[in-house]
């Protein structure tokens, strides 16, 4: 299998403290199946240096010379964090994941940003894929999923936390997940973890659920071609349209006793 979403990276966000950590978090992965692992540091949020691009650089090059002694192998993502001159600091900076096209996104848990479609289409203008991070712990796409079943017409993709579909951060979370899961609005599983305890890296489980509602080969997929695909800057294939989850649902029509 293959985790896209891992905050490995030593001493720079709420991820890894230290190296032996990461290892230990590499060494989780590895005996659930994992044998490659993205690392997305935070940009813009919950980092501990905020704007320090050449820490941030260091950081990464020390952590690629210790790369080559973990179990499972090791590639480059980030995960963006929504703010106005987002399109400038890609300009700048290399935060796809292995180079490609593809780009995590992250809006904030408890709502959009106003424009979220006109700014993901500007990112997607600058030739970049947009994945929306772990939307199923948005509070506005778990209230009205016709928002994300939009934003993946446009093009973009989402991913969906493996905790999240078992039910770890809660019943709403998890009946987003099934939700964009039923309605293929998640392209990608992946663990978001952030250390050995509990926010692990770990997918196996997550699959055997995801296979009760998509099926065994849509499930295996969200870890295996389809990250492949990504790390590799193909398009990731036809898995299904994706669906209106709101389609069809009931609404109250009020009639005034003057209309007829």
């Amino acid at each position: 299998m293959i985790d896209l979403h891992v905050h490995l990276l030593p001493d720079w966000d709420d991820g890894a403290v230290t190296l032996e950590e990461a290892r230990a978090m590499a060494d989780i992965a590895r005996r659930d199946g994992i044998m490659k692992i993205a690392v997305t540091p935070h940009i813009f949020r919950m980092t501990r240096n905020e704007g320090d691009w050449a820490g941030l650089a260091d950081r990464t090059a020390r952590f690629k010379e210790a790369a080559g002694e973990f179990p499972c192998e090791i590639y480059w993502g980030a995960e963006v964090f929504v703010q106005p001159d987002i399109v400038e600091s890609l300009r700048g900076h290399d935060l796809t994941i292995n180079g490609s096209a593809y780009i995590f996104i992250e809006f904030a848990a408890e709502a959009l940003l106003p424009g979220a479609k006109e700014f993901l289409f500007d990112v997607m203008l600058e030739g970049f894929i947009p994945i929306i991070s772990h939307p199923e712990r948005n509070a506005e796409f778990q209230a009205r999923p016709r928002l994300l079943y939009e934003i993946v017409k446009m093009n973009c993709l989402a991913q969906v936390t493996a905790k999240s579909i078992l039910g770890g951060f809660g019943p709403e979370a998890k009946r987003a997940a099934e939700i964009f899961l039923k309605h293929n609005l998640a392209h990608i599983i992946a663990s978001d973890a952030h250390d050995t305890g509990a926010r692990p890296p770990r997918l196996r489980r997550a699959v055997e659920e995801a296979a009760k509602i998509t099926g065994r080969a849509k499930a295996e997929a969200l870890v295996t071609d389809i990250p492949q695909a990504i790390l590799e800057n193909r398009e990731i294939g036809d898995w299904g349209e994706p669906e209106d989850p709101e389609r069809g649902r009931k609404t109250w029509l009020i009639r005034l006793p003057w209309k007829k």
